[in-house]
């Protein structure tokens, strides 16, 4: 292996990470009443991850439904099925990112609330980095995501405060 090849799985690495930490920061900033919504259903991880499975099981059947109707002319639709899963995982476990964030406290949080999660970013990064638990870590992130997501969008605002 030269040094060429080392260097492109190392930047390719940081790039995937870094970009995992700016969808958290993108959906902070954008939505920030949904992230303070998934924030609060990480309380409660236990039901995010068997949604978040079943969801994710849902989409499965409906990528193998169309991958044997349509065959091979389906895979666009299943990437883009897997895209979209992948989209919401991310957008749903900023939850868990805030939340994180929040157990780090620091007093610039106070004017500048994005640093909290751009800390924890950088720590679930190198959670994820670990091979073995941070992997499993990294896929739970993900499915639990997308159960906050959904917990999220179809919850009202009165059983959010009594979580």
């Amino acid at each position: 292996m030269i040094m060429a090849d080392v260097l492109k799985i190392v930047f390719l690495i940081i790039g995937v990470f870094s970009s995992i930490t700016c969808y958290w920061l993108a959906t902070e900033a954008l939505f920030p009443n949904f992230v303070i919504k998934a924030r609060q259903r990480y309380k409660k991880p236990i039901i995010l991850t068997f949604l978040g499975l079943l969801v994710v099981a849902i989409g499965g059947a409906i990528g193998a439904v169309t991958k044997s109707i349509v065959g091979n002319s389906g895979d666009p639709i299943i990437i883009l099925l897997l895209c979209i899963f992948v989209f919401f995982g991310l957008l749903g476990s900023s939850g868990l990112c805030q939340l994180v964030g929040m157990g780090m406290p620091s007093p610039v949080d106070e004017t500048q609330p994005w640093r909290r999660t751009l800390r924890a970013g950088i720590v679930l990064s190198f959670v994820f980095l670990l091979p073995g638990p941070g992997w499993l870590i990294m896929a739970w992130s993900g499915i639990s995501g997308c159960g906050a997501m959904v917990l999220s969008f179809f919850n009202t605002a009165s059983s959010v405060n009594s979580a």
